[in-house]
């Protein structure tokens, strides 16, 4: 298992400095990261990658709870950018993907809506290392 440790936030710069090391940055999709890290914590994610307006949307999906549909192409401030859709029934992802699509992103993920404060929100950084 490679190590898990957090790193400070860089907004603009394609490098960061650990260390006294400096590392290129590479952008993972938020499924590979959470799917990385539930498996590490030997947990189940439940989220599901999407590409292309064209993909068969899951038909598991309850009807009976509301979704998040977000771009998950490593772009930063998606919020604020209209690029995460809160509180979508089953019946509206399709239409997420293509107004998503539209603007001319291609990789989407969908979670389960779980409403909690913006507070509690944590974020997490991976380091590669060659050995």
């Amino acid at each position: 298992m490679s190590n898990l440790c957090y790193l400070p936030k860089v907004e603009s710069r394609e490098t960061i400095e650990y260390n006294n090391t400096v590392m290129a940055r590479k952008k993972i999709s938020e499924f590979t990261a959470k799917s990385f890290l539930f498996h590490q914590l030997s947990e189940q994610y439940n989220g599901v990658s999407l590409i292309g307006t064209d993909t068969v949307i899951p038909s598991n999906f309850d009807k009976n709870k509301h979704y998040v549909v977000k771009v998950d192409e490593g772009i930063k401030g998606r919020m604020k950018k209209g690029l995460v859709a809160l509180r979508v029934s089953p019946n509206e992802i399709r239409t997420r993907i293509q107004d998503f699509s539209q603007k001319g992103y291609h990789q989407f993920l969908v979670e389960e809506f779980i409403p909690h404060e913006p507070s509690q929100e944590k974020y997490f950084s991976l380091e590669r290392t060659r050995e």
